[in-house]
């Protein structure tokens, strides 16, 4: 009786090739006789196809019952909306975020990705219009509004000039760390933390170098392909 010359398997001898690692099978002195297999054929198994339009109804009516019980217990608590309106604007926001795109056949990436950076920010504008802060303008806003921006840019990019993520990546981790150093700048006029940049110079510097090896690779062709080799990127 054979054996498989690549994984060692025991082969009858009417295997034309190897039923584990298909390998085929050859030996000049060998004639081969017609009988079953050792093995059954392998059949790939398919997954079950997700019933999209169950699965928005499930996440719909779990999302309305959640906001219902949330109100009615903080109504039959107090006279008011209080504690409830946290949870419910962080359902809504959760809901926009997860559950919005499945309603669409091919949801556009740029869009919602957009539209969940604007939740972002009416969700702090809510929170913030509750507890009579004065943090929205000067803090929440700019930061969502420059994050905002750094993600759909890179989001877009890696859309539309798919041979150049060694570049966009580059430029969006040099990005993020000004945004870190923006992001003190911001606490401390906004919270009268410090004067001074303390903590944020740290990933500046980490982003900075990061970002810049990123480039250079992009430029220079032997380490990108190398690169693409190793990684397969």
């Amino acid at each position: 009786m054979p054996y498989c010359v690549k994984c060692g398997v025991e082969l009858k001898d009417s295997e034309k090739k190897c039923p584990l690692c298909g390998t085929k099978v050859y030996h000049p002195e060998l004639l081969f006789k017609e009988g079953t297999p050792s093995y059954p054929p392998y059949v790939k198994e398919h997954a079950p196809a997700v019933n999209k339009t169950g699965m928005i109804f499930i996440y719909t009516v779990l999302y309305l019952t959640f906001i219902i019980a949330l109100t009615i217990t903080n109504l039959n608590t107090s006279t008011h909306l209080s504690w409830a309106r946290y949870p419910v604007g962080g359902l809504t926001l959760l809901y926009l975020i997860v559950v919005l795109p499945m309603w669409f056949k091919k949801p556009k990436q740029i869009i919602f990705t957009t539209l969940d950076f604007i939740g972002v920010a009416l969700y702090l504008f809510w929170m913030n219009s509750f507890v009579g802060g004065a943090w929205f303008l000067t803090f929440a806003l700019p930061v969502t509004g420059v994050l905002g921006a750094i993600v759909i840019t890179l989001v877009a990019l890696l859309k539309y000039l798919k041979h150049k993520k060694l570049f966009i990546i580059g430029g969006s981790i040099l990005s993020l760390g000004g945004f870190v150093v923006l992001l003190e700048y911001l606490i401390n006029i906004t919270f009268k933390d410090s004067n001074k940049f303390i903590w944020s110079l740290y990933p500046l510097i980490v982003c900075f170098m990061l970002g810049a090896a990123l480039i250079f690779i992009g430029f220079y062709k032997p380490l990108r392909d190398a690169l693409a080799k190793k990684f397969f990127v």
